[in-house]
């Protein structure tokens, strides 16, 4: 009765999840290079992120490069199955760091093209996210 419940995946479905999860994480993270500036450091240095003494030692000009390094690093390791928790780990952490993280330019309201200044109507993507937070 429980492997009705729980089904198992092949082998092979398997690497196909990963590989196909691997590939659009390197996608996405080459789609967000030409905007990296933008998207990885903060107001300090023409980002979109609030400049704070915690925030700067993470998103500024000389440690961004060696986080898209190593995160391209960890989505090429998932494609090819090396050490694959570690690398999947490392990518759980960078997504929810610059991604779901406060700080992240769409958590801000004012960036937020769904947000409304009406305290009763408030749309925002990042309420909805963070009010479902566990």
């Amino acid at each position: 009765m429980l492997g009705a419940l729980l089904p198992e995946l092949s082998h092979t479905t398997q690497a196909v999840v990963r590989v196909a999860y691997g590939v659009l994480t390197l996608l996405t993270l080459a789609q967000a290079l030409p905007e990296a500036r933008r998207f990885f450091l903060s107001e300090r240095w023409s980002g979109y992120v609030k400049s704070m003494p915690a925030v700067d030692a993470l998103q500024n000009p000389w440690v961004m490069p060696l986080v898209m390094a190593v995160w391209c690093g960890a989505a090429v390791a998932i494609i090819f199955g090396w050490a694959t928790p570690w690398s999947a780990l490392i990518n759980l952490v960078l997504c929810r760091y610059f991604f779901i993280h406060p700080g992240f330019p769409f958590c801000q309201p004012q960036m937020d093209p769904l947000y409304t200044r009406e305290p009763f109507e408030r749309t925002s993507i990042c309420f909805i996210v963070q009010s479902s937070r566990f």
